[in-house]
Parts: C-alpha cells; sequence; structure tokens
C-alpha cells in the first residue's frame, strides 16, 4: 500500500479587514532538482490561486481577500525528493509575503492596559 500525497498548511484569521495578499513563493535553493510540490491559496474554503513548482520555479502570488476571513496556505509534495535514498524533504519558501489593506480598513494595535 502507498501512501498518498504528503500535505501541510497554515491558516491566518484576517477578520475580513484586508484588500490582497502578495507573496512570491517557490522551493528553497537546496531543494533536490526533481522534487515538485502543488501550492494553493484559499480564502474561505475558495481556491484564490494554484500552481506546482520544481527547483528554479517562481509563484507570483497577487490574489484579492476582499472580505476574506480565513486565508490558508496549502503546500502538497507531488514527486520527487526521496527518489536517491534520501528522507530530507526540500522546503518551501514565500519571500516578502504581505497582506494590504486601506489605512482605514485595517485594524491598529492597541496597547492593553
Amino acid at each position: 500500500m502507498t501512501a498518498g500525497p504528503q500535505t501541510a498548511s497554515v491558516e491566518y484569521d484576517l477578520g475580513r479587514d484586508f484588500r490582497r495578499f502578495q507573496t512570491t513563493a517557490g522551493l528553497s535553493d537546496d531543494a533536490t532538482a526533481d522534487s515538485v510540490y502543488l501550492l494553493e491559496v484559499y480564502g474561505d474554503g475558495r481556491k484564490l490561486a494554484s500552481q506546482q513548482v520544481g527547483l528554479g520555479d517562481v509563484f507570483d502570488v497577487d490574489v484579492d481577500v476582499t472580505g476574506i476571513l480565513r486565508l490558508q496556505l496549502l503546500v502538497t509534495h507531488l514527486s520527487g525528493d526521496d527518489a536517491k535514498g534520501t528522507d530530507r524533504a526540500s522546503v518551501i519558501v514565500f519571500g516578502d509575503a504581505r497582506i494590504t489593506g486601506k489605512q482605514s480598513d485595517v485594524p491598529s494595535e492597541q496597547p492593553t492596559s
């Protein structure tokens, strides 16, 4: 019996207060050459962006998150990494990630007393 694809995810609560999510994603420079991953961005369960990436590929993400409560980044390992008998997995990196909105819409930090 073979195992299915391995996935990892992270979820953020945006509070419906933001407008855009932007980042550049890809595999780290030390990833194995045969590695392939699927990167997906979901907002409240709806797919906003999706792309397969391998070593040297770049995924530029720029999605509208207006009105979204939960933002989820999902990474699925499709192939590679263990073909040479190693159990080391490649690393997905997100560069210059930012969530933006109009200044009047974005909540500011409030000091607690």
